[in-house]
């Protein structure tokens, strides 16, 4: 048999009030409303649930120990509460309540990670649904999978803005024989021993080696790091995700003749099928460079 409460999330809101408050007077101040409404919202719900949940303390309103057990499980009741009505004062407002994020796996996590801490702080109602892929060509406006791309460029693309150049360089364990040599390594040596690389991976129907079966490759750049700190292969990596491993010495940075550093570009477009605005562009500007 279906039932209505009988308390409601605003008497139990302003139980909280009072209590992180202290006074029925600093609550009422804080709710903007007159002390009297504070205290027949508080004597209805307590004649409700049929039990005292406060009492006074000098002149300090504080819980009772019946209080105290029921206000912690209501708690998130009233916080997520809120959280629907701020949501739906956004959608009332134009604002899309789910943002699509792709991002190449190259970009960097701290800044990554901090715009994403400042969407939360500003825009609490917005889903994030991340995706990341590695080598990501920058998709077209048109395509209905993302908000934001965070993507290399293609060739003659005009539509994405410029928010990083990722550095990588040419790194092998500092067991590996490669790490010993002084002088410029040639790309013959190099190619006398096992490269690493970085890319998604469809498998074929049958799998063949490279010439000379001198290269794997992986979809995830852990993977990548992990093999090359195991002393495996050497693979051109973000400097900024091993700076930690170069510093400590194990990993060497391999002295090339040539092409010992590449750069990836990264820009960051917009996808076409919505216009951008609110939490969309606050996360376009947390992303693009300090």
């Amino acid at each position: 048999m279906a039932q209505v409460p009988k308390t409601t999330i605003e008497q139990w809101s302003i139980l909280r009030a009072v209590v992180e408050l202290g006074s029925y007077a600093q609550a009422a101040e804080t709710l903007h409303r007159s002390q009297s409404s504070i205290s027949y919202a508080i004597a209805n719900l307590q004649q409700a649930a049929n039990v005292q949940l406060l009492q006074i303390e000098g002149r300090r309103a504080v819980l009772t120990e019946a209080g105290r057990a029921l206000l912690a499980e209501v708690g998130p009741l009233i916080d997520d509460f809120l959280r629907i009505e701020q949501r739906a004062c956004a959608v009332g407002h134009g604002e899309r309540v789910a943002l699509r994020l792709l991002v190449d796996s190259v970009f960097p996590k701290p800044r990554l990670f901090n715009a994403l801490q400042s969407l939360s702080r500003a825009h609490p109602h917005v889903d994030v649904h991340l995706r990341e892929a590695v080598r990501l060509p920058m998709p077209e406006p048109n395509d209905r999978t993302y908000d934001i791309a965070i993507a290399q460029p293609t060739i003659g693309s005009r539509y994405g803005t410029r928010v990083a150049d990722v550095d990588l360089i040419a790194v092998a364990s500092k067991t590996h024989p490669l790490a010993h040599r002084s002088r410029p390594i040639s790309r013959a040596t190099l190619a006398r021993h096992l490269g690493i690389e970085i890319r998604d991976i469809e498998w074929p129907a049958s799998l063949k080696t490279q010439a000379g079966g001198k290269t794997w490759h992986m979809s995830t750049i852990e993977s990548v790091i992990g093999v090359v700190r195991e002393g495996l292969g050497y693979s051109w990596l973000p400097r900024h995700m091993i700076q930690g491993d170069l510093s400590c010495g194990d990993l060497v940075e391999l002295c090339l003749g040539e092409g010992g550093e590449r750069r990836i570009p990264l820009d960051l477009c917009f996808s076409e099928q919505e216009p951008a605005n609110g939490a969309v562009l606050f996360l376009a500007e947390a992303l693009g460079p300090s």
